[in-house]
């Protein structure tokens, strides 16, 4: 079983496991987990808008969507950076974290999967809905990082912080990517 698997099912075991067995992050090693996250964004993206997958279209779709890493690598920072009771470098801390992508990476490639056997899309209603997993699951597996990687005495902080961090930001792009905070409230009817 690959690290990452083992990060998804026993979060708080196997992230003590990796922040004892090597405490040095490498560069390498963190862009190859982005890159990683931007091709399986690129390739379930690819699939469900245009139903086929090429080197230019996801490479593109991976460049657009990069905005997504951005906003993970700020929130990460924002509980990483301040964690003084860490006992790996920052760049582990950040390694560590974006092994955890198992929850969200099968939720952008299950869609694709299921394109491939039965030929049709998966609508956008079951694929919102499925949404609440990962999302989840991802607050279970920071809570183990916050615990056993940061040290922190205060995981469930921790993950307010990182979620609130993500969430805010993600409704400030898709705000400004809609016209402003005064088109939201329009469309909802404030």
């Amino acid at each position: 079983m690959t690290a990452d698997l083992e990060i998804a099912l026993a979060p708080a075991a196997t992230f003590e496991r990796l922040a004892n067995a090597r405490r040095i992050g490498r560069a390498g090693a963190l862009a190859g987990r982005l890159l990683l996250a931007l091709a399986v964004i690129g390739t379930s993206v690819a699939v469900q808008a245009a139903s086929r997958v090429s080197v230019d279209l996801v490479g593109g779709i991976a460049l657009s969507w990069s905005f997504a890493l951005l906003v993970q690598l700020l929130a990460a920072a924002a509980i990483i950076l301040p964690a003084r009771a860490r006992t790996v470098t920052a760049l582990r801390a950040f390694e560590l974290w974006f092994q955890a992508h198992v929850p969200w990476s099968l939720w952008f490639l299950l869609p694709a999967l299921y394109f491939s056997f039965a030929g049709s899309r998966v609508t956008e209603i079951p694929f919102v809905v499925a949404a609440l997993v990962p999302l989840v699951w991802t607050i279970v597996l920071l809570r183990a990082f916050a615990a056993r990687v940061l040290r922190s005495p205060r995981a469930a902080a921790i993950v307010l912080l990182h979620q609130g961090v993500v969430w805010g930001l993600t409704l400030c792009y898709i705000a400004y990517a809609i016209g402003g905070w005064d088109r939201v409230l329009q469309e909802v009817g404030l």
